[in-house]
């Protein structure tokens, strides 16, 4: 797959943004919270998967006028990419953590791998011809039907004939139907109606009768009733429309296996469904021997349509699986019959079939089991290798159980699975196991465009960089697949880019991203941009343009080295604008002129043109100062020269507002989150919107110098 330029055009807080995807390498968008990064991300998304409407991200301020094509959110250079997975919160939420399995179809995501399936044709191949004879044999199917529906006739008994079963309700009292009572007999057009017509008449007659008592009329003519309503009352009673319907199943059922069973229990079975009277003890001890043949032919046919390597999977021997697949009839007494050992020879000779190969098949069926063995060690220890190692008490299992593979969760200090596992894990423990999860089902997949959105940032330093391993480094990860991973933290940046460089540095790149007025603006970060913030402050006091500037991360330079002596307090005091520099706060303590000179010289070695009167000349001109913020390059520099321009001003004067007064004032005072990091002269920390009201108190504090 070729590189992505992608073109992102009016959604939500982008106006316009070009954003370059490597492929095959690991892409990390670095920015600060509200750049746009998941707005960047859900684009994509949106773009590419089924369903998706990128007219969910227009921006608020074109929704008055969503018809203007030049409004319409518009995302381009995705035309390559047909597959894409995001990990995000809404993937936590909805596909892992299962009550059943971690992960939804786990089978495919850890066994089903192009090897099993290219076995599983293999295997198919050799148990093909047993499968050609059910393969669309109506016969065989509605034997199948037929066998199983009797069966379960018989209700939830597997010694007799359940009282509540079907074939309880349907005869236990006899066959209504064929017995009809001479003074119903007006109605056996109705109850004999076919096709359970007769169910749905009963249902109607039998709720007309409900209302009898409400007229001397009848219910359903409107005429004279009343030497009537006993006999309707009668049909009521005699007639239970689920226990006909039920009946009615029965005879239907019979009739449909009545070729397949031998002459004598098919007469015996004519006999019992014709009773007139209640169902003797002999003939349910009949029906209850009848059972077990019925259950044992539909359990064969039912297996054997079902044939594959699950069903030889268990066996040591697959030639003794093959003889037990055989239908002996001579041993299914109430089955003996012609067209039954038609289809049952059919099905024998295609499984001599099978045995003829049967060592070919062994061979296949073991090298299988093998496979699957070993896809199963070979995740589980993997994923359990990383719990391990990132601190988390838990184990992953993949039993198998009827023939399903679950990835199954349990607590090194019980031994048994953990049901809805989401209930008993931490926040982090959750977004640990989810991303593990959906790395191994986006390998599953194939993936053209893989999307991280911000994964790691909510763990500590361990866990991040275990985490990293195991994602972008082991031997099952996303190394060299194509990634997009967007991050407010800086400290994957710093791990992969400059402590691990060189594990990472031939599949990964890694840039920060800007939004500056609605427009992304992305610079690559390579190695040598992660430096420590005392190398930030000799880098810029060297090439900033402006003494002020230097002389800003000159001062940071000796506060983050400790060094606060006579040269820290000099430029301390020219940045409280003090005409002459002082040892405290309140400007009493004033330092000698020897010391000072000493200072300044020692200062020049850093600044060779610093001079403390021509700088305090210019910080108490504020024309100039402003002309500086203006000119000032990066949000840092300019967020530095408004608190010298602001200094001595009220509390309430910075501005109204006491988060954006934190923001100015401490705020970025200084850098030591990390020990390595960005240049903030480069990659500015500061958000555009404390800018914009850094501008707008300027602009206003400068109306009104003018107007005075």
């Amino acid at each position: 797959m070729d590189n992505i330029t992608l073109i992102i055009k009016n959604c939500n807080n982008i106006d316009y943004a070009s954003v370059d995807i490597q492929s095959e390498k690991l892409n990390i968008k670095y920015g600060i919270n509200g750049t746009g990064k998941s707005t960047i991300v859900s684009a994509i998304d949106l773009s590419i998967n089924e369903g998706g409407d990128l007219n969910e991200l227009i921006p608020f301020k074109y929704r008055t006028d969503k018809n203007n094509p030049e409004n319409i959110p518009n995302v381009e250079g995705l035309e390559n990419i047909d597959s894409v997975a995001v990990f995000n919160e809404k993937y936590v939420n909805n596909i892992v953590f299962k009550k059943e399995e971690l992960i939804e179809n786990s089978f495919g995501i850890f066994i089903k791998t192009p090897e099993y399936e290219q076995k599983m044709n293999e295997i198919e191949q050799l148990i093909s011809g047993i499968k050609e004879t059910f393969k669309d044999d109506e016969k065989i199917e509605k034997v199948i039907q037929d066998l199983s529906a009797l069966s379960a006739s018989f209700g939830n008994s597997s010694t007799g004939m359940h009282a509540s079963g079907k074939l309880a309700k349907a005869i236990s009292k006899g066959n209504p139907i064929e017995n009809i009572k001479k003074n119903l007999i007006p109605y056996q057009t109705f109850l004999t109606l076919p096709d359970n017509q007769n169910v749905k008449w009963l249902g109607w007659h039998n709720k007309g009768s409900e209302f009898l008592e409400a007229s001397h009329d009848c219910p359903y003519c409107t005429s004279p009733a009343e030497e009537k309503k006993e006999i309707i009352r009668t049909v009521k009673k005699e007639y239970n429309s689920t226990n006909i319907g039920h009946l009615n199943d029965i005879i239907k059922i019979m009739e449909s296996l009545g070729e397949y069973f031998s002459l004598e229990t098919h007469q015996r079975l004519k006999e019992i469904i014709s009773n007139k009277g209640n169902i003797s003890d002999e003939q349910k001890n009949f029906l209850t021997q009848i059972r077990p043949d019925i259950d044992t032919l539909r359990k064969k046919l039912s297996d054997l349509k079902e044939i594959s390597f699950f069903s030889f999977k268990g066996a040591e021997k697959v030639k003794d699986k093959v003889i037990d697949f055989q239908i002996n009839l001579s041993f299914l007494l109430h089955l003996q019959s012609e067209p039954l050992k038609e289809i049952t020879d059919r099905i024998n000779k295609s499984l001599q079939e099978i045995g003829d190969k049967v060592g070919l098949l062994q061979g296949q069926i073991s090298q299988q089991k093998v496979a699957i063995e070993k896809n199963i060690k070979k995740h589980t220890v993997e994923i359990n290798e990383f719990l391990t190692y990132a601190g988390y008490k838990y184990l992953v299992e993949i039993p198998e159980d009827n023939n399903i593979y679950r990835l199954r969760l349990r607590h090194c200090e019980h031994a048994s699975h953990i049901e809805n596992s989401s209930k008993h894990l931490s926040y982090g423990e959750r977004n640990a196991f989810a991303l593990v999860l959906f790395m191994y089902e986006c390998l599953s997949k194939k993936l053209d465009l893989i999307i991280l959105d911000d994964p790691i940032s909510s763990f500590d330093k361990n866990k991040k960089y275990a985490i990293a391993e195991k994602l972008f480094l082991g031997e099952e990860s996303f190394r060299n697949k194509t990634v997009l991973m967007v991050t407010h933290d800086l400290e994957p940046i710093i791990d992969m880019v400059r402590v691990h460089g060189e594990k990472y540095k031939q599949f990964q790149t890694s840039s920060f991203i800007e939004n500056k007025n609605g427009s992304i603006n992305e610079t690559v970060i390579n190695h040598s941009d992660i430096i420590s913030f005392g190398n930030v402050c000799k880098t810029n006091i060297a090439c900033a343009h402006e003494d002020i500037i230097r002389s800003i991360y000159l001062r940071r330079y000796y506060e983050i080295l400790d060094n606060k002596g006579v040269e820290y307090h000099v430029l301390a005091s020219l940045f409280k604008k003090r005409g002459t520099p002082t040892f405290d706060k309140n400007g009493d303590n004033e330092i000698p002129q020897i010391e000072r000179d000493s200072a300044i010289t020692s200062i020049r070695k850093w600044i060779e043109s610093f001079d403390y009167n021509s700088i305090i000349k210019q910080l108490h001109d504020e024309k100039a100062m402003y002309t500086i913020y203006q000119n000032a390059t990066s949000n840092y520099e300019k967020l530095q020269v408004h608190r010298i321009i602001v200094q001595g001003d009220s509390q309430d004067d910075l501005h109204e507002n006491s988060v954006i007064r934190k923001f100015i004032n401490g705020t970025f005072h200084i850098e030591n989150e990390y020990v390595m990091q960005l240049d903030p002269s480069k990659y500015s920390p500061v958000p555009e919107y404390i800018i914009e009201e850094c501008n707008k108190m300027l602009e206003h504090r400068f109306r009104l110098t003018n107007a005075e």
